[in-house]
């Protein structure tokens, strides 16, 4: 089949076997996926040298790949999900185009090849696992993780016990997003990590013996901490670290049920009138919302109360942007901005109950508040949609424009 570009295997059981391939050279996408019972593929399939996109995914009795692989156009390497999975091929030095490689939940693979060093254009790595909790999970060898030119790196759920690693993180001065999220090793941050002048993105996520947050790199942008149960201090970010609040959202996520006191307008229920002052709309740098809700997951833990607080910071700009996608020009606007109409903001969720909500208006001057609020960040969400609604797990937040008696 000499002309044969493009092969999607998916979901097929009976292939238990790769075949040879050397008679269709011009093979540009491969896929084989959820294939359970593929146990070897041919060795003819590293010799692709057209090959730009290969993707050998949930296929959970493959062990061994090709000894070798020489695919000099080859961009995408995606091995995701091979639980059995326990060698990587030795990579030829011509392979310059590979940028993104993805071992997620490949537990049994403990070492990469030092050839992937010389791959200048290799920007993201993905390591990560999907369960901290399982036993099978093996201890990956960082000494044999080159030194690479990365923006993305992935280690979720790899327990890093390796001091050694964690301390010469400077090695990937090129990472602008670093994720260290389920390992419960992690007590602190190495101090390595400030080294990383370029990165922006750091992901915490359920290191369930993480106490503190030190050191951060001044360009920081985004700072995920979610479900760091003993996390107990994290530094001043308000003066150093003035990126994280930038238009950007964030949020906090507390057991408790009472809304604190400076948020002027607070309603039983899920819904409540936002009025803008004719004098200050100038002003308004964004908007605070507090939501109450009672905890009803059939997963409920014992240590959870029954209520949870969340507080979300919602700037300005992102209103604006999704105000003009909605079709709407500013003079459409005027009724609201000269005190005419009012904001009403609905808590719209089919998973929740919310038992009170809460807003505040925040402007220009108030600036002790967003450094209150900047000091505990928890999650960052682009904008994606374009509905008019902001999303924010279980619940989004949905703005209409009411009209009010004079």
């Amino acid at each position: 089949m000499p002309y044969l570009k493009f092969i999607h295997l998916e979901r097929l059981d009976c292939l238990e076997s790769f075949p040879d391939v050397s008679g269709a050279p011009n093979i540009e996408r491969l896929i084989l996926k959820l294939c359970g019972n593929l146990v070897e593929v041919h060795e003819s399939l590293g010799s692709l040298r057209k090959l730009a996109y290969l993707r050998i995914s949930h296929c959970w009795k493959l062990e061994y790949l090709p000894p070798l692989i020489d695919m000099p156009l080859l961009e995408t390497l995606d091995l995701s999900h091979c639980c059995n999975l326990k060698n990587f091929p030795k990579v030829c030095s011509g392979m310059e185009k590979l940028s993104n490689i993805n071992l997620h939940n490949c537990p049994q693979l403990q070492k990469l090849p030092e050839e992937l060093g010389s791959m200048v254009n290799l920007e993201e790595l993905r390591l990560s696992f999907w369960d901290h909790s399982a036993n099978q999970i093996s201890c990956f060898n960082f000494h044999t993780l080159p030194k690479l030119f990365l923006r993305k790196l992935d280690l979720s759920c790899r327990q890093i016990e390796d001091q050694k690693f964690l301390n010469n993180l400077h090695a990937f001065s090129s990472l602008e997003e670093l994720c260290l999220s389920g390992n419960s090793k992690l007590l602190h941050l190495p101090s390595s990590i400030s080294h990383l002048s370029r990165l922006k993105h750091l992901e915490l996520n359920e290191c369930q013996q993480l106490r503190n947050i030190q050191g951060l790199p001044s360009g920081i942008q985004i700072l995920k901490a979610t479900d760091c149960r003993v996390l107990e201090e994290i530094e001043d970010l308000t003066e150093e670290y003035k990126q994280l609040a930038v238009d950007r959202r964030l949020s906090i996520w507390i057991p408790g049920s009472k809304i604190p006191s400076w948020f002027e307008h607070q309603h039983h229920g899920r819904e409540i009138a936002l009025k803008f002052p004719t004098n200050r709309h100038t002003n308004i740098t964004g908007f605070v919302v507090c939501v109450v809700f009672r905890n009803e997951w059939p997963f409920k833990q014992t240590e959870i109360e029954d209520s949870t607080l969340s507080i979300i910071y919602i700037p300005i700009g992102d209103f604006w942007r999704q105000m003009q996608l909605y079709g709407l020009k500013p003079d459409d606007w005027s009724p609201l901005l000269e005190g005419r109409c009012c904001l009403n903001l609905n808590v719209v969720s089919s998973s929740i109950r919310v038992e009170r909500c809460g807003a505040h208006i925040m402007y220009k001057e108030d600036t002790e508040s967003v450094q209150q609020i900047t000091t505990s960040i928890s999650d960052y969400r682009d904008l994606e949609d374009k509905h008019f609604v902001d999303w924010f797990f279980w619940y989004r937040i949905e703005f209409k424009v009411m009209n009010i008696d004079l």
